[in-house]
């Protein structure tokens, strides 16, 4: 998750807990190069990217196969259409365990 604090930011972190995913929520101030780093550790499948950060978005592209916008960009599918297209359908709960991960700083 790349982005500045927002509502989308709540969003999908509620999301990857109910999938069982793990949320990696990055401090908007990081370079592309340190966002790299931590999608490359993190073994990150897919990126939630604010639309004012293509640079960081490009950084990661050779770590993560899948880069959702936050806001219209030629990044990647737009999340609140990804919302929309969807609304009203819920994934099953993820079943976890008491000390299965939920994020990675």
């Amino acid at each position: 998750m790349q982005s500045a604090n927002c509502l989308q930011m709540l969003e999908t972190m509620f999301a990857c807990w109910r999938i069982g995913a793990v949320w990696v929520p990055a401090n908007f101030r990081l370079s592309p190069d340190d966002l790299a780093y931590l999608a490359q550790s993190s073994g990150a499948k897919a990126m939630f990217c604010g639309a004012q950060f293509p640079d960081h978005a490009a950084a990661c592209a050779v770590h993560i196969p899948a880069i959702i916008s936050i806001g219209p960009s030629p990044l990647g599918p737009d999340h609140d259409a990804l919302i929309a297209r969807h609304m009203g359908r819920m994934p099953p709960e993820a079943s976890v365990a008491r000390d299965d991960p939920a994020w990675f700083f």
